[in-house]
């Protein structure tokens, strides 16, 4: 399971405003199992530029 506190700021951010992509979903999340530790990285991972 992915814990919030792993991801980018700017991820979170999108996730409390609503404004994350679409296909940013809980269920995506807990498929992910090497999400990278690099914000850069996790941000285009998720299409948040």
């Amino acid at each position: 399971m992915i814990r919030i506190s792993y991801l980018a700021p700017a991820i979170i951010e999108c996730i409390l405003d609503g404004t994350q992509p679409p296909d940013l979903t809980v269920a995506r999340l807990n498929t992910i199992t090497n999400l990278p530790l690099a914000w850069n990285a996790q941000k285009a991972l998720f299409g948040i530029a």
